[in-house]
């Protein structure tokens, strides 16, 4: 799949504040830049025009400004020295004369190419022998082309192998055996492939978030398998053990995927254009997961009927003692799980959202380390546009720049606007007298080849470029706000550009995340209802899988991490597949009530039957989500280290709170809770649960 990690397709799909960005690069072409920083040279060094003019013959680069090509286009139009030194001193030279700055333009061919480009840059830097310390290297072509190089496949390759060595030994230490665990593997490589085969032929890129779907696949055919081989051990004492035990699996393994299915479909409801594409693979590689994993493992078992051993006795009588301490002490369980996620939970509260294309990097990476040391030393890359709109006034020329500057000082007045440019910067604070001076100066002004940058449409937009700090990511959004305020009362101003944008995706991440959590939630309620029927037990069922997410996220709003679009995922694909376990054990639950089993016995029975495989399922996607945390994706990383921790969360109440949440459920036969005697030996769980199989 061709990579596309392009800055705007982490952007609202619809909304306004897009729609008034595509009408300003309509007008004036993308801001974005390429900023190229030459340490310890002066303006006049003839290296610093040769690299200028190199790069603005390169089909990528529509046009490269340099010190010199600024002041040249001023002293055309008679701004005096020091004005000119003055206007670019924070944009093109630094305020300690040690460094200077080249703006590159991207070229409509360049933007459709940023990879490219970026490269062509590179080469011509080389050339010119400028490398290492000698050259700084920035702008949002240069992330992306940065985004795109990590997200390639051979660097999600690395941690997919490494994933695939560690669940492998897991994989061996569940089953037993070499061979019936080589066949999961290979079943699992296999989904692995058709997942991204269909993904690719539905025109889906690859990108950083869709560097985890390989990783996701195959805990999701792993975590099948694991349950069907353990359908298949309890049902070795019977005549037909395979049939058997796909009696017994298939509906709570399809309704397992359904709810993974459901979890990840809900990503769909987002703007976020990856989110989305992310949200459809998922969703294609559980249907995919399910059909090989349930249609496949079983012709493993067909093959090797002597690969799957039963569990020692020993190892049964230890689940057993658990079980009992859990299903025997209900209250106690039920009060201090609910107290430490009640506790924990408070902390939802103080969450809080933040995207910055940066925090896409690792902190150690070349791309960083250049913007922060242009920024400090040079000028910003974020900016703010305000395009003035004149409509059909016919106002002379020299009223409108007037107009412009005044607009111009305005937004500048904004602490955290640290530069501003416009078609303005290039004329002098006075204009020339007489005719005849004024007429050639005019001349100058209309023929020159760079007023497209800062007009359109003959004279009727006018743009004002403001470039930002970027020192705290949370000043954008306050800064666009204040910009706003300082421009209400001027109708003619509409304010746009990546930084409004992306405070607007921070926005719709945010309320993405509670979207997507509560509709997967309702959804799989009402799964729960239809295929249990039964509204109390679904109710009481879906308590232990909201819980791990309630936990974990609160721990990190009370830690105070911000919820990016890694972390935003996590919460609705994590209640699928928490789901996994929740319905094996609700199932088995409602099988033994059937029998006549009462509340104690059936979550005795249950957690017996069901616990081992929930467990080992759980711990096989956090091993698989934990190689995650090798990618060199920052969002990748976080969502791999929540997943993780969301899963094995979910043992903890799949195997304790769940348990004895249904001891406490009342029957309809007997109302009194009575005292579950503890099992002297495995016989006295083993032969109900075979004769109610065979039944």
């Amino acid at each position: 799949m061709p990579s596309n990690n392009d800055i705007e397709t982490w952007l609202p799909i619809e909304s306004e504040v897009r729609s008034t960005y595509e009408m300003f690069k309509q007008e004036f072409g993308a801001e974005e830049v390429i900023l190229v920083g030459l340490p310890n040279l002066s303006p006049d060094d003839p290296l610093v025009e040769s690299v200028a003019e190199r790069l603005s013959q390169l089909p990528g680069i529509r046009h490269c400004w340099s010190p010199n090509r600024f002041g040249q286009t001023m002293r055309d139009l008679s701004v005096s020295e020091e004005k000119i030194a003055e206007r670019l001193t924070g944009l093109a030279i630094a305020k300690d004369k040690r460094m200077l700055g080249l703006v590159a333009l991207l070229s409509p061919s360049g933007l459709v190419d940023r990879s490219a480009t970026v490269r062509d840059v590179e080469k011509v830097l080389d050339y010119c022998q400028l490398r290492g310390e000698n050259v700084l290297l920035t702008g949002g072509p240069v992330i992306v082309a940065e985004l795109n190089r990590l997200g390639d496949v051979s660097h999600n390759r690395i941690f997919f192998i490494f994933t695939l060595i560690l669940t492998t030994a897991l994989m061996y230490h569940c089953i037993g055996e070499w061979k019936l665990t080589a066949g999961v593997m290979l079943i699992t490589v296999f989904a692995i492939e058709a997942t991204n085969a269909v993904v690719y032929w539905c025109g889906g890129e690859m990108n950083f978030l869709m560097g985890a779907l390989a990783v996701m696949t195959m805990v999701f055919t792993l975590s099948i398998a694991v349950h069907v081989i353990n359908y298949y051990k309890n049902s070795l004492d019977l005549p037909d053990p395979l049939a058997n035990s796909l009696r017994n699996a298939w509906k709570p393994i399809a309704l397992s995927a359904l709810s993974t299915f459901i979890g990840l479909a809900s990503l769909m409801t987002s703007t976020i254009g990856p989110v989305w594409w992310f949200g459809l693979s998922g969703a294609v590689g559980a249907v995919v997961s399910l059909v090989c994993a349930l249609g496949l493992t079983p012709a493993l078992l067909l093959l090797w009927p002597d690969a799957a051993q039963k569990a020692e006795s020993r190892s049964l009588m230890s689940q057993m003692r658990m079980a009992h301490a859990v299903v025997s002490n209900p209250w106690k369980t039920t009060a201090f799980v609910g107290v430490v996620v009640a506790v924990c939970g408070v902390g939802l509260w103080s969450l809080s959202c933040r995207i910055d294309p940066l925090d896409f990097l690792p902190k150690g990476s070349s791309v960083v380390r250049d913007l922060n040391e242009l920024e400090k030393r040079l000028t910003s890359i974020d900016s703010i546009e305000a395009i003035i709109d004149f409509e059909t006034s016919d106002a002379p020329f020299m009223e409108k720049l007037y107009r412009v500057r005044e607009i111009e000082a305005r937004l500048a007045s904004d602490s955290n606007v640290t530069h501003t440019m416009s078609v303005a910067s290039f004329f002098p604070d006075e204009m020339p007298e007489g005719l005849m001076g004024s007429t050639q100066f005019f001349t100058k002004a209309l023929e020159s080849k760079h007023r497209s940058d800062f007009l359109s449409a003959g004279e009727r937009y006018w743009r004002v470029s403001c470039r930002i700090g970027r020192e705290d990511p949370a000043m954008k959004g306050r800064t666009f706000a204040n910009l706003k305020r300082l421009t209400a009362d001027i109708p003619q101003v509409t304010l746009t550009g990546i930084a409004p944008l992306i405070e607007q995706a921070q926005l719709t991440i945010f309320q993405g995340f509670w979207e997507s959590l509560s509709s997967s939630f309702l959804l799989i309620t009402v799964m729960f209802v239809v295929s249990l029927r039964s509204l109390k037990l679904s109710l009481w069922g879906m308590i232990p899988n909201i819980s791990p997410i309630v936990l974990v996220f609160g721990i990190i709003g009370w830690a105070g991490v911000a919820v990016d679009v890694g972390i935003m995922m996590t919460a609705s694909i994590a209640l699928g597949m928490v789901v996994d376990g929740t319905f094996h054990m609700l199932i088995a639950y409602q099988r033994s009530r059937n029998a006549g089993h009462s509340s104690q016995t059936s979550a005795f029975q249950a957690l017996i039957r069901t616990g081992k495989p929930i467990c080992e399922a759980a711990m096989i996607a956090s091993v698989g989500m934990v190689a995650l945390l090798m990618s060199s994706f920052s969002p990748t990383v976080r969502f791999g280290m929540m997943m993780a921790a969301i899963l094995l969360s979910s043992i903890w109440a799949g195997l304790l709170q769940l348990p004895a949440l249904l001891a406490l459920l009342p029957g309809k036969r007997q109302r009194k809770a009575r005292t579950l005697a503890m099992p002297e030996t495995t016989l006295e769980v083993e032969q109900p649960l075979v004769q109610r199989q065979a039944a």
